[in-house]
């Protein structure tokens, strides 16, 4: 099945929970607008755009429907022209640039600053690696930039990057990582 090319109703019929496990068997992808929902009012939200800039017309009509929550709002992607196009468009929302250090990289390390700056990013998200220290987070601090990690598990992990000052870590287990740096700092 080709994602772009299916519409919701057969997207629907996808079991999206097994991988997880047991508990999860059976659900389905959430509409955007379900998940924005269930998002309280004071709680952020990352909007990964997985897609290139076809998709931003449909995106903004949704987000604008949820004008209390836009401040809490950031669209992020590995993809500049996304980023590039959603701040020219709403300059309002937070805009961050993903980055990889692995293969396949879009954007080559010492490039991300002034592509950043080219986009007008708010910041990146980076991939939780041995390269997201503080020599890379001071360069984009720097800029007056912000920094988050995706996806961090481990509680040592999430404690390092604490203590680097990174604006936001993404978890697969955010109770966990909140109740140890809740006990640890």
């Amino acid at each position: 099945m080709n994602i772009k090319d299916s519409n919701y109703e057969e997207l629907n019929k996808l079991d999206v929970g097994s991988w997880f496990g047991d508990k999860w068997r059976e659900e389905s992808i959430p509409l955007l607008r379900e998940v924005i929902d269930l998002i309280p009012n004071e709680k952020e939200i990352y909007i990964e755009v997985k897609t290139g800039t076809e998709i931003i017309e449909h995106l903004l009509n949704e987000i604008y429907q949820y004008k209390e929550k836009i401040n809490k709002m950031s669209i992020i992607s590995f993809y500049p022209e996304v980023i590039k196009e959603i701040k020219s468009m709403a300059p309002e929302l937070t805009g961050n640039l993903l980055v990889n250090f692995e293969s396949p990289k879009l954007i080559e390390e010492n490039e991300i600053v002034s592509v950043m700056n080219e986009i007008n990013a708010d910041g990146v998200g980076a991939q939780n690696h041995e390269c997201l220290d503080f020599n890379f987070c001071n360069k984009i601090n720097k800029e007056k930039k912000k920094v988050h990690v995706w996806t961090v598990n481990s509680k040592e992990e999430a404690k390092k990057y604490y203590e680097l000052g990174l604006n936001s870590i993404t978890s697969n287990c955010p109770g966990n990582i909140k109740e140890y740096l809740s006990n640890s700092i």
